[in-house]
């Protein structure tokens, strides 16, 4: 069994605590999409998950790198490109996504700049990055910011950061790391037919048990500043 038909048989599950990923499922930061409109330039779109959060007047374009949408996710954008060198003239999108982008991409500043330039002025920049967070989409996976580091990096191609949202507090990251490790320890069982998948219905109670731990002790800190695992950065091009 490989990663995707894995992502696919546990893809009825996600929004269920049998998921390793269930504390990653999306919170508030999904109102910053529903408030924007016009049209919206979805950078590295995959699935274009974010087109449904989108308000229903928005006019909507995913742009994907070939390699990536044809051999890693099986997907078809409308438009086939490069975060670093996008192809559209200057000013033509009134918001620009980068969600799960930047750290897949060679150079980021030029990505930033690129979907700076094709922002119209007071266009809305939106860019979210894994902080703790595994490898993925190897060999496609090159960087990490820290809050700090991501606010300086899209602070000097001339967006303006309006708010900067961190998800993930120091136990509930913790939990969603443990999974994680769980959930590819088992997909290694598979693909080798290890004898210990007669350990899976243990694994399946203790990822259980540690999502519910992970949310409870989420309820019990406000901490989201030393261990997030994503941050969420609301910019705007100057008018």
């Amino acid at each position: 069994m490989d990663s995707r038909t894995a992502k696919r048989w546990l893809q009825p599950l996600r929004n269920t605590p049998l998921h390793p990923q269930w504390l990653l499922r999306a919170q508030a930061e999904d109102q910053d999409l529903k408030g924007i409109g016009g049209t919206v330039l979805d950078v590295g779109c995959a699935d274009k998950r974010a087109e449904a959060l989108l308000a229903p007047s928005c006019r909507y374009v995913g742009l994907d790198y070939l390699t990536t949408a044809s051999h890693l996710y099986h997907s078809r954008p409308d438009v086939y490109g490069d975060a670093q060198h996008l192809p559209f003239p200057d000013g033509t999108f009134d918001a620009v996504l980068m969600l799960h982008v930047l750290e897949h991409v060679p150079d980021p500043d030029k990505a930033v700049a690129e979907a700076v330039r094709v922002l119209g002025p007071g266009g809305r920049l939106i860019v979210e990055t894994p902080f703790v967070y595994p490898v993925h989409d190897a060999p496609f996976d090159f960087h990490r910011w820290t809050p700090s580091g991501l606010e300086l990096l899209v602070g000097r191609h001339g967006a303006t950061i309006q708010r900067q949202h961190s998800s993930g507090r120091p136990a509930e990251t913790g939990a969603l790391m443990f999974n994680l490790g769980l959930g590819i320890t088992l997909l290694g069982w598979f693909k080798r037919r290890s004898a210990w998948l007669t350990l899976l219905p243990a694994l399946v109670v203790l990822i259980i048990a540690t999502n519910v731990i992970g949310r409870v002790l989420r309820l019990l800190d406000d901490d989201v500043s030393t261990m997030p695992h994503r941050i969420r950065l609301v910019c705007e091009k100057a008018p």
